[in-house]
C-alpha cells in the first residue's frame, strides 16, 4: 500500500481513484519535511496528531541525533538504553554525533561495548562523529566481532575529533583496533590523544617500532587541523599512524592541514605519501596554515616533494590563507611557482583558495598568481599538458573587491578559457569544485 494512503486526509472513492482535494504527493511532503528538519518542535507536534502522522514524522525528527555529555555525565548510559528498547527509532537515525568532556573529572560512561551492540539496529547510519571519548577496546569484543559479517560496520563518513586512549600503554593498538571496527568511505580525524605528558622523540621511536595487527582501510582519508589540548595528554604523529595503519592502495583522496609552527607537518605528509602508496592517490587538498610566517622555505620544499610522489594525480587543491607580513620581492621566494613545478604532469583540474582576511588587497601580489598565470598557459612545454581547469575560489565577504584585484592579473588563463571562479569555501571540502571519483 502506497505510505500516502496511510495518511489520515487520504480518501479513495468507489473506483479506487485518489481524491484530489487536500492531496499532496509523496515527493512534495518530503521537501516539506525536509525543510523542518532542524525544527524539531514543529516535527514534534506533527507527530503527535495521530499514530500515521506520528509513523511519516520519524524518520525526520530522528535524522540527525546529538548526544552531548559534556555537563550530563548519564547521556550516554541512557542513551543507548533508549536505543535498546526503541528499536524503530533507532532505525531512523542517519547521523549520529557523540561528545564528551575533555576534562577527566567530568568523564562520561562511554562504553563501546554497549554502543557496539546496538550499532546493527541503526540500520540508515551514514555518518558517524565521536568527540573527546575515552576509548578502550577489549579483545573479547574483537573477538567476538572477527565472526560477525555486520563488522566492520559500514559508513559514509566517520569523524574522529579528540578521541583519546584511556590506557597509557598500548595507545597505538587501541586506536588500530577502534578504527578497525568501522569501514567508511571519508575518514575524517582530528587529535588521538595519548594520557600525560610524553615526549615527541618518545612517541616517534615507539611508532616507528609499531605494526598494526589488523588494517583499515578508507577511500578519502582527511587530517584535520592540529589543536592545543588539556597539558595532561599530548597528541601523536597522525600522519605516520595512518601510514602505518592503512591497508595499500586503498587510498584513493586525502586532505591535510599543514601547520609549521606546530610541528614538521609538511614532512610528515611526505613521508605518510611515500609509506601510504601515493601512487594510488588521485586528488589532494592541502590547506597550508601561515606557511610564509614559519620556516616557509623548507616547508614549501616538503610538500612540493609530496606532490612530486603521486604520479596518478588528477585534482589539486592549495588553500593558502592571508599573509601575515610582506615577503622579499625575490623570485625564489615564490610559493606557488615552487609547488605546481614538482607537481605531476597528470593534474586536469587545479584549484587556489584565494582569502584575505585582512582586507589589505596590496598583499594580493604575494600569492604568486601572475607566475601562475605564466605556468599554467596551454602549449608547448605546458606544465599540466591535461589540464582542463583552473578553478580560483574568493573569499565570499570580499568577493567584489578580490574579483577586481586577482582577475586582471589571471588574463591568459580567462583568454583560453580555463579559468573559473567560485565563491571561497570552508578548508577540506572537496567537492566543491572537484568532481566525483
Amino acid at each position: 500500500m502506497d505510505t500516502l494512503s496511510q495518511l489520515p486526509f487520504y480518501f479513495e472513492d468507489a473506483l479506487d481513484t485518489p481524491l484530489r482535494d487536500g492531496y499532496l504527493p509523496p515527493e512534495l511532503w518530503h521537501e516539506i519535511l525536509i525543510l523542518l528538519r532542524n525544527r524539531k518542535r514543529a516535527l514534534i507536534n506533527a507527530g503527535l496528531g495521530c499514530k500515521r502522522w506520528r509513523d511519516f514524522v520519524l524518520p525526520y525528527l530522528y535524522a540527525v541525533v546529538t548526544v552531548n555529555a559534556y555537563w550530563q555525565s548519564k547521556s550516554f548510559l541512557a542513551f543507548f538504553d533508549f536505543l535498546n528498547q526503541h528499536t524503530t527509532i533507532a532505525g531512523c537515525i542517519q547521523e549520529l554525533h557523540l561528545a564528551a568532556s575533555i576534562y577527566e573529572a567530568q568523564l562520561c560512561d562511554y562504553d563501546l561495548e554497549t554502543f557496539v551492540a546496538i550499532l546493527p539496529t541503526l540500520t540508515s547510519l551514514h555518518t558517524l562523529s565521536m568527540k573527546h571519548l575515552a576509548l578502550v577496546v577489549p579483545k573479547r569484543l574483537l573477538r567476538r566481532l572477527a565472526a560477525d559479517e555486520r563488522f566492520p560496520f559500514v559508513l559514509r563518513k566517520f569523524t574522529v575529533t579528540g578521541c583519546r586512549s584511556a590506557e597509557y600503554t598500548g595507545y597505538l593498538d587501541t586506536f588500530a583496533d577502534f578504527f578497525s571496527l568501522f569501514s567508511a568511505d571519508t575518514l575524517h580525524v582530528n587529535g588521538l590523544l595519548v594520557p600525560g605528558n610524553i615526549s615527541t622523540d618518545t612517541l616517534e621511536v615507539e611508532l616507528a617500532d609499531w605494526l598494526p595487527e589488523r588494517r583499515v582501510s578508507t577511500n578519502n582519508l582527511v587530517f584535520g587541523e592540529r589543536m592545543y589540548w588539556t597539558p595532561n595528554q599530548t597528541d601523536i604523529d597522525l600522519h605516520g599512524f595512518f601510514a602505518r595503519l592503512l591497508s595499500p592502495e586503498g587510498l584513493r583522496t586525502t586532505s591535510s592541514t599543514i601547520q609549521p609552527y606546530r610541528a614538521l607537518t609538511a614532512q610528515h605528509f611526505h613521508n605518510f605519501l611515500r609509506l601510504a602508496s601515493a601512487q594510488s592517490i588521485v586528488s589532494l587538498d592541502l590547506h597550508l596554515v601561515t606557511l610564509v610566517t614559519y620556516a616557509w622555505s623548507e616547508n614549501r620544499d616538503a610538500v612540493g616533494r609530496a606532490l612530486s610522489s603521486c604520479k596518478c594525480l588528477r585534482y589539486l587543491r592549495l588553500d593558502i590563507p592571508c599573509l601575515f607580513r610582506k615577503r622579499p620581492a625575490d623570485p625564489g621566494r615564490s610559493i606557488l611557482g615552487p609547488i605546481l613545478r614538482l607537481a605531476p604532469p597528470t593534474i586536469q583540474v587545479l584549484g587556489v583558495r584565494v582569502v584575505n582576511r585582512s582586507s589589505n588587497f596590496r598583499y594580493l601580489a604575494l600569492w604568486d598568481l601572475p607566475e601562475m598565470d605564466d605556468l599554467l598557459y596551454p602549449g608547448r612545454g605546458a606544465l599540466f599538458p591535461v589540464l582542463k581547469r583552473v578553478v580560483v575560489e574568493l573569499d565570499y565577504a570580499q568577493r567584489k573587491v578580490l574579483e577586481a584585484a586577482v582577475l586582471p592579473v589571471l588574463s591568459r588563463l580567462r583568454a583560453v578559457g580555463l579559468l573559473t571562479v567560485i565563491v571561497a569555501t570552508a578548508p577540506l571540502e572537496q567537492d566543491v569544485f572537484l568532481p566525483a571519483l
